[in-house]
């Protein structure tokens, strides 16, 4: 595909068969798209991505990817559900984690912890003297 107009033609194209023939005429705000198995580029065969029709129709047209079916679709999205679980719990884990770094002088003022050491001074023995 040396022809830069061919391929702005195909683009256009497919476009229009993705449902945009211009950017403010889409029916869907993306379109999913799966990569194909490219060794020249070390993609990853079956990763579904969400794309913008343009960039979409560049993708598909290049040979790298091609449009998702309802199943890829659903899986990507329930992934993509799961993560966003994951990464609230996360969050909220992290919010729960208060971690305050004190120096026993510190602690000790503000009542959260107490001396040990009075109890080993008092169980000192002194030196009897005679």
């Amino acid at each position: 595909m040396n022809n830069v107009k061919e391929f702005g033609q195909r683009v256009v194209k497919m476009r229009m068969e993705l449902g945009a023939a211009s950017p403010e005429e889409l029916r869907e705000p993306v379109i999913f798209i799966t990569s194909l198995d490219n060794p020249d580029k070390g993609s990853t065969p079956g990763s579904v991505v969400d794309a913008f029709v343009d960039h979409a129709a560049r993708r598909i047209v290049s040979g790298t990817h091609r449009k998702s079916t309802p199943e890829e679709i659903e899986r990507f999205r329930a992934e993509q559900a799961a993560r966003d679980r994951e990464c609230r719990v996360i969050e909220e884990r992290q919010k729960e984690k208060s971690v305050l770094a004190l120096t026993p002088e510190l602690a000790q003022q503000l009542g959260m912890v107490q001396v040990r050491n009075e109890t080993a001074k008092s169980n000192k023995k002194e030196p009897v003297s005679a």
